[in-house]
Order: structure tokens, then sequence, then C-alpha cells
């Protein structure tokens, strides 16, 4: 890993640890993905050993303007994971005057941060890929060493595509709890068959607290479930798709939440095509992007559409967009005249 974002993390993590003791309450907000609540339980365990008063509540980011909206200036401090940083964002905790901190990993489109505490790597290193969960786990392990943050952070990990530049945690992890980078996978996909079921996903909190749970019957039975859904989804991509020169369109109709998980298993089906999975909610389209070539940037390709997006961020292989019907009809314009220029 880069000796700088190793510093940069350090010396984040002793000011991180200054500012929680200036608060007892303290809310915990998350992505609504694997790395998120993975996050999540890594700061749960340490904000417990601390004996902090904790609330936590997973959100999707176009979801978060609103939630934001919603709280009041008190004497109490948010952590928020997993989530990419909007300008509207920042102008909401300014105006509510919100105490934050912000751990995140995506690639910034905002660079002023004088209104929160923002711990992310690409600040440093633009190129480097730490899941949050990694990062979580780097700043907090420094300071509280806790074994079961160790497995959290692994699970997320490989969960958000990030083995890369976490060689050392993952090795470590293996020989702490006598597993394989595969086993923290397949547990990793058993964690996001939760996801594909569940609105509340913070009732599963409590008892991810315990790593048991991580074996137990309940668990295999909702992802024995959500592999069925999955197989037949994704035979029906095979089938009904639409190919735009490099892009694969697909439409998911269901009323699970299965629109990232088929996208990144179309991605590892297609590597050569720029994978596009889009549903329709309340009269919103709403996408996940993926790509496996390395050479391609999905987020300097769709911020060239000059499409105007709701919503739109991520990571250059994988990211996510929402948009109005109107302006999906200009996406798919813009898709076939970047597929003729190609």
């Amino acid at each position: 890993m880069d000796v700088r974002v190793l510093k940069f993390l350090n010396r984040q993590s002793k000011n991180l640890e200054k500012i929680l003791k200036n608060y007892q309450k303290i809310k915990i907000v998350f992505d609504r993905d694997v790395d998120g609540l993975m996050s999540c339980l890594i700061v749960l365990c340490v904000l417990e050993k601390l004996n902090k008063k904790v609330e936590y509540f997973s959100i999707k980011v176009k979801d978060l303007k609103n939630f934001l909206s919603k709280q009041k200036n008190s004497n109490c401090l948010y952590i928020f994971l997993d989530l990419s940083i909007e300008k509207e964002f920042l102008a909401e905790i300014k105006n509510k005057k919100l105490k934050c901190i912000w751990i995140d990993h995506h690639q910034l489109k905002v660079f002023s941060f004088k209104d929160i505490f923002l711990i992310n790597p690409v600040l440093i290193n633009s190129s480097i890929y730490l899941p949050t969960s990694a990062i979580s786990y780097i700043i907090f392990d420094r300071i509280y060493h806790i074994d079961k943050l160790l497995f959290f952070a692994s699970i997320g990990i490989v969960a958000d595509k990030g083995e890369k530049f976490s060689e050392n945690i993952l090795k470590k992890a293996e020989k702490k709890f006598n597993l394989k980078v595969d086993d923290f996978f397949e547990i990793s996909k058993k964690v996001n068959s939760l996801f594909i079921f569940e609105k509340d996903i913070e009732k599963y909190v409590p008892k991810m607290r315990n790593i048991a749970f991580f074996k137990s019957k309940d668990l295999n039975r909702i992802y024995s479930k959500a592999q069925k859904i999955l197989s037949k989804e994704f035979k029906n991509a095979i089938k009904k798709h639409i190919e735009i020169g490099s892009f694969f369109l697909y439409k998911i109709r269901t009323k699970f939440n299965i629109r990232s998980t088929i996208a990144n298993m179309l991605s590892q089906e297609f590597k050569d095509k720029i994978i596009i999975v889009y549903e329709i909610r309340k009269n919103e389209i709403i996408m996940s992007l993926r790509s496996n070539d390395s050479k391609i940037n999905l987020l300097e390709i769709f911020s060239k559409f000059n499409i105007n997006f709701k919503s739109f961020g991520g990571h250059k292989s994988a990211c996510g967009a929402v948009m109005s019907k109107e302006e999906f009809k200009k996406f798919l314009k813009k898709l076939k005249e970047y597929g003729r220029n190609k």
C-alpha cells in the first residue's frame, strides 16, 4: 500500500480519536451495500467499547439529502460511511450546523470540506482503491484492537473488489480465522442476499456483531432463496438484453433489489462490454454501471454525455446513476452516438 496513504490514515486516526472523546451521542449513516454494512459494524464495535450511545441508519446516496434535511442541530456526532459526497449534502450540513465525520473511498466531485472531517485516501492518491471497510479497519485498529474488526473488514474488502490494495489485511485475516479469501467472498455473497429482500437492513446489525451469524441457518436460507432469483434474472438478461456498440443494456423487472448484483454478474460474464442495468422506480430511471476493462473510466465517459443526472457517482469501473425518464431518452441517444464514434 502507498506509504503516504498509510501515514495519512494514521494521522487522521489520531484526530478521530480526539473528536470521539467530545461526543456521547453518535449516529452512524452507512451505504446500503456490503462494504457500507461492514464499515458500520467496525465503527459500531469501537463505539460500543467506548460506551457511546449509538444509532445507525442504512441509506442510498439519492436519499441522503432528504435524511439530512430532517436532522436537528444537537450535541450529536454523525459518522457517514461509504457514501459519496455531493455539494447539496455539504450545503445541508452547513445549514444545519451538523458535526460530521465522513469516511469514504469514492472519487471526489467537490474539494472543499471545511464543514466536515473527511477521511478518504483519494485525497492523497487518486489511483488507490481501498473499500471503506478497509479504511475503517486501518484507522480504528491502530487504537482499538478488536478481532471482529478484521473479520468484518475482510468481508467488505472482497465484496467491493478491493483485494489489490488490501493484501496485508486479508493475509492477516486468513491466518487469524483460518479462512481463505474465497471463503470471505462466499460470506460476502450471503450478506449481500440480505439487501435483496430487506428494506430494514438495520435489524440484522445486532445479530452480525456475533460472528456466528455468518454461518447461521437463517443466513444460509436467505442466501439460497436469493441465488434462485439471481439465477433466473441472469438467464433472462442473457436472452433479453440490448447491445448498442460496446454497451450491454438490460432492464430489470422485479420487486427485488438485485440491480447492482446482476450488473456485477454480467460484468464478469461479458468482460469486453460496458454493462448498464436499469429499472424504473417512482418515475425515475435507476442504473448500475459496470466495466471490467481497466482502461475504461465510466465516470469520465458518462460525465461527457451532458445528461442532467439526479445522482451520479462511484468509481471508474463501478458507478450508479439516477435520472428522469425524459433524460433517459437523451441518454439512449448518447449511447448510440458514442457507439458510432468508436
